[in-house]
Formats: C-alpha cells, structure tokens, sequence
C-alpha cells in the first residue's frame, strides 16, 4: 500500500487566482495592475476592491470560469500527477462551496488528471493523509500539527509561513516537488509504521 498524498487543487494544479484577476479586469476594473504576484495575503477582498459584492459572491457568480475554465499551472500537470501516483495513493482535497464540486470533477476529467480519491472539505485536517502538498498556510499549520508531512508550493502569500519554517520543504511548482523531493523518504517512513 501506498502512503497517502493529500493534493490541493487551487492554485497548486489549478491557476484560480490568476483566473480570477483575468475576470476581475474583464468585468470590474480594466484599469486594475494587480496579479497573483501582488497578492500577500491568503484572501482576495483587498485586490477587488471594485466588486459590488463580496469576494465569496464573486466566485459564485463565476464559479463556472473559475472552476472549470481555469487554466493548469504548468502545461504537463497529467504527466506531473501520474508520476506523484508512482509513490502515492492521490487524494485531491480541496475546499469548494456546496454547488459547485462538479466543475472541479470536471476540470480534472478535462486536464486528464488522474486521481485515487477526492474531498471537498475547509478543514484539511479532517483528512487523513501521510503527506499534504498546499499553498495554504493555514493548511499547513493544520495537518502539521497533526503529525503530518508538509509540503509547500510557493505564492506570494505564503512567504512569511516559509520564513517561519525554512527547515520545511517547499518548491516553486509541483513538477519541481515531483522532480526534487526524496519521495523515497516519505514511503520509507510509511513503511517502517
């Protein structure tokens, strides 16, 4: 049996806030300078500050586009899945608001994003798992705290959650994750439970 990887979708595999910033100029504010590089914190009200409504009616309204027309972040994220699977049973986790999960099982189907489990849940660390790989540092301090293994995938707003633990590994992207990290290390340590 495999160790068990806990894979966050938004923003480690799918490019939401850049999607999101796309929409935003589109519908709100074309003369917006802002891009996911800007973005400091783990929350987008800040940005939008021309939105009629708040930010969480916003992804409603645009669930769809952002959801299932959101563009991976690397182009080989399939290829990139498929060779975390030669170590891991995948278990995508992901929080969604009730309604809209279908467009992510869609946008996986669409991406050709295999997968051995899904769940849709705000608190990571109900789900049990060996390793999380996340940008959320919220996320990470959660299935920390329960013993679990961390991965970071950098954003702007995650730097002072890497500054605080520079002895925890994090990667620019997932296929350096995959391409880097000491996977072996991780079933080792399952193993010899």
């Amino acid at each position: 049996m495999k160790p068990s990887l806990l894979l966050d979708v938004d923003n480690v595999q799918r490019a939401f806030t850049t999607k999101a910033f796309e929409i935003y100029r589109r519908d709100f504010d074309s003369d917006s300078k802002y891009s996911i590089d800007d973005v400091n914190v783990f929350d987008l009200s800040p940005f939008f500050t021309k939105l009629p409504y708040s930010i969480i009616d916003f992804i409603s309204d645009y669930a769809e586009e952002l959801f299932f027309e959101s563009d991976p972040f690397e182009d080989n994220i399939s290829e990139i899945v498929s060779g975390l699977k030669d170590f891991y049973f995948i278990h995508v986790v992901t929080h969604q608001f009730k309604g809209v999960e279908h467009y992510t099982f869609k946008w996986l189907k669409r991406f050709n994003i295999d997968y051995d489990a899904v769940s849709f849940v705000k608190d990571k660390s109900l789900i049990k798992g060996h390793l999380l790989v996340d940008d959320g540092a919220h996320n990470l301090d959660s299935l920390m705290a329960e013993g679990v293994d961390v991965v970071c995938i950098n954003r702007p707003w995650n730097r002072s959650w890497r500054e605080a633990h520079p002895n925890n590994p994090s990667f620019s992207s997932l296929g350096e994750f995959l391409s880097a990290y000491d996977h072996e290390s991780i079933v080792r340590k399952y193993l010899s439970k």
